[in-house]
């Protein structure tokens, strides 16, 4: 099966900058297109434009695509792991969240990490690991979940150094109960599973997961703490 035109105008869009292709869009994939852009708060101007987009607009674009399109995961296959970041980092923006993508943890006395993606609305903040494999055997994100749930840890570890910049950044609050917790989003459509106590979602199933985390609390490893501007640290 071929990926639909409007999925493959918009990802030649996004790869290759401005083309002429629009002139072979029929009216109906024209309609279809525009629907897109609009969900993504995108004007035709500035689609059709020869700017850059921003890491937000792109994955945006990304984003509404894979959920109107006739075969995402024909669009999966023609997008890399970076992109996958962006989209999970853009379905955390739809579902309310704020986000920070990339996040590097630089400690004087500890190694360097990088989260993939940060995703706070209160109560819960979530560290987020992305896997974007097309070919894993079972066992890879059972380990992907005990690697995150590391990372938590040590998040924990190094909050002290760290929790000024996410008050700044994602609008953690101060004096407030917030729920950290570890989580792998697969592009894969599996079902959901806690593995050692870590959340492992589907891309297509994340909505639901966040929209009925309370079924899943008593199964999650989470650290429950609030911040102290006096103790600069966490309790």
């Amino acid at each position: 099966m071929e990926i639909d035109k409007v999925s493959k105008f918009i990802l030649n869009r996004l790869k290759n900058g401005l083309t002429n292709e629009s002139n072979l869009l029929h009216e109906l994939n024209k309609a279809k297109l525009n629907t897109i852009l609009m969900k993504s708060n995108m004007s035709i101007e500035r689609f059709y434009s020869d700017v850059i987009f921003t890491e937000k607009e792109r994955g945006s674009l990304l984003c509404n695509l894979l959920f109107h399109c006739s075969n995402p995961d024909l669009v999966l296959n023609n997008i890399n792991w970076k992109d996958f970041e962006i989209i999970v980092s853009s379905a955390f923006d739809y579902s309310g969240y704020s986000t920070l993508h990339n996040y590097r943890i630089k400690t004087e006395n500890k190694s360097n990490i990088e989260i993939d993606v940060i995703a706070f609305k209160f109560p819960f903040l979530f560290l987020i690991d992305c896997k974007y494999h097309k070919k894993s055997p079972p066992s890879y994100y059972s380990k992907a979940a005990v690697l995150q749930k590391k990372r938590l840890d040590y998040l924990i570890e190094v909050f002290p150094e760290i929790y000024s910049d996410l008050i700044t950044r994602l609008g953690l609050p101060v004096r407030n109960v917030v729920k950290l917790i570890a989580l792998v989003v697969s592009w894969k459509n599996v079902p959901i599973k806690i593995s050692d106590g870590v959340p492992i979602v589907p891309l297509f199933k994340l909505s639901s997961f966040l929209k009925e985390i309370d079924e899943f609390e008593d199964e999650i490893y989470k650290f429950s703490f609030s911040i102290s501007y006096s103790t600069s640290a966490i309790s």
